[in-house]
Parts: C-alpha cells; structure tokens; sequence
C-alpha cells in the first residue's frame, strides 16, 4: 500500500474548490516555486559541475540528497544551505575534477582509437589491452586526486582528511581499501575539529562491516561531535544515555541532550521528545508541550506529523476531541500527498465530520486516495455507492 500521492495523481485535486475553512487547495506540499525552482537549479548544477561517476559529485548529491530530506529546516534555511555546500563544493573540487576528467576522458578515447584499430586484427586481444589500458588510466587518476587530497590535508584541511578516510574506507578508482588509513584518517580530521570526522568514526564502531562493534568508543566519539555542537550527534548522544548504550544509563543526561537537539532544530529529536510529552515517558508528561512540538514540525513541513495531529484531534483521547481540528490538519497533510490524510478527510466531509457534509468534495479525495493504493478508500467508495472514477 502506497503512502504517499503519485504527482498524477495529486494534480486532480486542483479542480477541488475550497476546504471546509475556506482555503483553495494547494498541492506543492507547502513549498514556493521559487524554492523549488532554485533545488531544481542546484541539481543541474551538480550534474553540470561534476563529471558522472566522480567521487565530488556522490559527496555533493549525498549531501544535497541529506539536505532536502531534513525535515528539521524551513525553506528559507534550506535555500541558504543549497547556496552555501554547493559554493564549498565548487571551490574545493570543481577545478581539479573538471582538469582531470578531461584528461581521463582524453586518454580513454586515444585507447578506444587503438582498440578500434588492434580489434580488426585481434578482436579478443585488443579488447583486453584496451580495458587494462583504461583501469591504468583510472588508477592515474585516482592516484593524482589522492595526492591532491593529501596536500590539502596537510594543511589542516578538516574536509580532505574526511573525503581521504572516505577514499580508504571501500576503495576509489584503483584505490584499494585500507580500514586502517581510513580510522587514520578520521582521527586526524577528528584531531582538527571535523565534527563529520567524528560521527564517521563512531559509525565504523557501531556497526560490524568494517570493525567489532564498539559501543563506548562510538559513544566517546559522538560524544565529542555533540559538545562541538553538531544536533545529529546530540540526539544520538541523547538515545545512548537515555538506554545505556555504551555509556552508564542516565535519564537525565539522556533529556537534556534531547531537548539540546530539539532546541537546534534536529526535527528527530523534536518528534521523540514531544511523543514523551504525550505518554509521559521518562517523567516528561506535559501533553500541551508535546502538542506544541507536534505542531512545530507540522509548521516546518512534516506531513506524517500534519497527519498524526489529526488523528489527536480525531480521537479525543490525548486532548479534548475537536472534529474541525482534526479535519483541518487531515486537508494540510492531504495537500502534501499523504494518503491515509486523504482518505480520512474524504469521510469527514462525506460524513459531515467537523464540517458540512459535501459528498462530492469527499469523494474526490477518496478516489485520489483509492487511486494511490489505499484499499480503505477504495472499500469505503464502493460500501458506500460512492464510484471509483
């Protein structure tokens, strides 16, 4: 079962006329044009900067990839973000990659051109001398970018210790793997203040790919991360007191870097800490603070969480039940193409839930939420007589 809208889909729902609040239906999931068109430009951006295939262009796609996920930032934070990594990139990267693509991709045609040439003789041989001739070619390369690292890193460049540690740890281009250099590598970037340094280390250590798992060691290196003020390592941080992970349980240690990472915005942490709120876990009981950090969220764009505060509201069993609250939040996580949002403002209206019945407008969201694969919509359309198209 599908939880979001296909964009197809979505789009019906743009001949809908108003919500029961009186608001137009608006489908882009809250974004302006001028957002989305300028992450449509830094995507170009980073397929025309960096050749395909390159390693500075997985870094940059990693982290655009890991910026429009973080539901923790707002549009205008984001928009910041995108300008600022994508300059960094471009500084430090683009001008090496750009000289030795070129000079890689030269080499490969001159061996194309004596393979083509060998192959009409030797068809088996060429091919094979021709493919050793490109992987030497890569290993150049890949050779010439890891001296170029080396070079930055010993000028205390806290990133090239992490893209060389990133190198060593599986192997790049002729490269082969070496976990130890990588751990080096990491540690010295560590050394210099690289929170992302850090945090690599302490995932080598809690997971079994690359080393036994170490739990205090990935808890001192997180540890390190979250005092520097990295949000990412301060809820991580908070999750290992809060269950004794690698260090002596402690509750209180435990909230207090949770409430650190809320308060910097880590959108996880704010999730976790309002459900205590709620159920009163770990003595946080205070409904209407968890309430507050739900709606937080839901003002920053989250959807799922747009959805779970109508179902508050829906039931009335965490606050006093308010229909036309829990229809409203419904519509707002409808918009962003979450279908059991969907099919649950559909029954609203059809029903007169919180509003007043209007069969059609009902029916137009349970068809968009039948269409996306939500059986409970398509059940509910045929029950009762309603039309699946």
């Amino acid at each position: 079962m599908k939880k979001y809208i296909s964009a197809t889909s979505v789009l019906l729902l743009f001949s809908l006329p108003v919500f029961a609040d009186g608001s137009n239906v608006n489908l882009n999931n809250g974004l302006s044009a001028t957002f989305l068109d300028s992450a449509s430009q830094v995507e170009t951006l980073i397929q025309t900067r960096y050749p395909e295939g390159s390693f500075a262009r997985k870094v940059a796609e990693q982290r655009f990839e890991a910026l429009m996920n973080d539901a923790s930032l707002n549009e205008s934070q984001k928009l910041e973000s995108l300008k600022s990594f994508i300059e960094d990139c471009s500084r430090k990267d683009a001008e090496l990659v750009a000289k030795n693509e070129a000079a890689k991709e030269a080499s490969r045609s001159e061996a194309r051109a004596r393979a083509e040439v060998a192959k009409k003789a030797t068809p088996q041989v060429a091919a094979q001398e021709a493919m050793a001739k490109l992987k030497e070619e890569e290993e150049e390369m890949g050779m010439e970018m890891l001296a170029n690292l080396r070079e930055e890193a010993s000028q205390g460049d806290e990133d090239a210790y992490v893209a060389l540690g990133d190198i060593y740890l599986r192997g790049f281009s002729g490269i082969p793997q070496d976990v130890n250099m990588a751990i080096d590598y990491y540690m010295e970037g560590a050394r210099a203040g690289s929170e992302e340094a850090m945090i690599k280390l302490a995932d080598i250590y809690t997971t079994k790919e690359f080393r036994p798992i170490d739990k205090e060691k990935a808890a001192i290196y997180l540890a390190k991360a979250a005092e520097r003020g990295n949000v990412d390592a301060m809820f991580r941080v908070s999750t290992y007191y809060l269950e004794g992970i690698g260090v002596p349980k402690d509750e209180k240690k435990g909230i207090e870097w949770l409430r650190k990472a809320s308060g910097n915005g880590n959108g996880t942490a704010t999730f976790v800490l309002a459900g205590y709120c709620i159920s009163g876990q770990y003595g946080q009981k205070n409904v209407d603070e968890g309430i507050a950090l739900y709606k937080k969220l839901a003002d920053n764009g989250n959807m799922d969480v747009r959805y779970l505060l109508g179902e508050i509201y829906g039931e009335g069993k965490t606050v006093k039940q308010d229909l036309k609250e829990a229809l409203k939040w419904y519509e707002s996580a409808a918009q962003g193409g979450n279908v059991a949002a969907c099919y649950k403002a559909g029954v609203a209206h059809v029903e007169g839930k919180g509003t007043s019945k209007n069969v059609a407008l009902g029916t137009q969201f349970l068809r968009i939420a039948s269409q996306a694969g939500y059986k409970e919509a398509t059940d509910y359309l045929v029950k009762n007589k309603l039309g699946l198209l």
